[in-house]
């Protein structure tokens, strides 16, 4: 039997793309997933609305994504959350995270997968460190750029915020400029201060 080609895996994972919106306290906010893992996380999507989806099937880590942000701005204690980072091939990290306010270690932990093979390497050590910092917690970019690996490279660890491709799940909203300014959002400031207060960093 003749083995696929990197091509067809790739035509595969594409054609098997699934998406949904919800809406949130915060703004709409889209997922995008195959069946391996989450491949996007969209705020404010333009032209979608709430409770909008597309493809065929329930998509199971689509469906845990939207379980996962709904506890985030609910009332309710919610367990820490597994983020695993998949490189395309396989799982290459691991972080248990405090995402919400009312985190409870003593309740179940939920997980979720997070494709990160579309960024760069660097980027990939960034959201890493990033995962680490809780909820109520925030970071300046220029520790952040030292934790990981590139000290002096506040710049590179601005720009890797604006292209998070899971906002939310991993926390650019945490990170802040050196004089305690909160700085900006991809999605507006506004809704950079919005998450702080509600998980009072602020």
């Amino acid at each position: 039997m003749m083995k696929k080609s990197k091509i067809s895996h790739s035509l595969d994972r594409l054609v098997d793309l699934r998406t949904r919106t919800i809406d949130t306290p915060l703004c709409p906010v889209s997922f995008i997933a195959d069946s391996r893992a989450l491949r996007a996380v969209i705020l404010n999507p333009a032209g979608t609305a709430a409770g909008e989806s597309t493809g065929t099937g329930r998509n199971p880590i689509i469906a845990n994504a939207g379980k996962i942000i709904n506890l985030y701005f609910s009332k309710r204690k919610m367990g820490p959350v597994l983020v695993h980072l998949f490189s395309g091939k396989a799982i290459f990290f691991s972080a248990r995270t405090f995402m919400s306010p009312r985190t409870d270690e003593k309740l179940p932990a939920m997980e979720i997968t997070l494709d990160l093979s579309f960024v760069s390497e660097g980027e990939r050590s960034v959201y890493q460190r990033l995962l680490e910092v809780p909820c109520g917690y925030t970071v300046t970019y220029g520790e952040l750029a030292m934790v990981s690996g590139y000290p002096g490279g506040a710049r590179f660890v601005g720009n890797a915020m604006a292209k998070n491709p899971f906002p939310l799940f991993i926390p650019c909203h945490r990170v802040i400029r050196a004089g305690g300014d909160p700085g900006e959002f991809t999605s507006g400031r506004e809704r950079k201060l919005f998450l702080l207060h509600m998980e009072g960093a602020l």
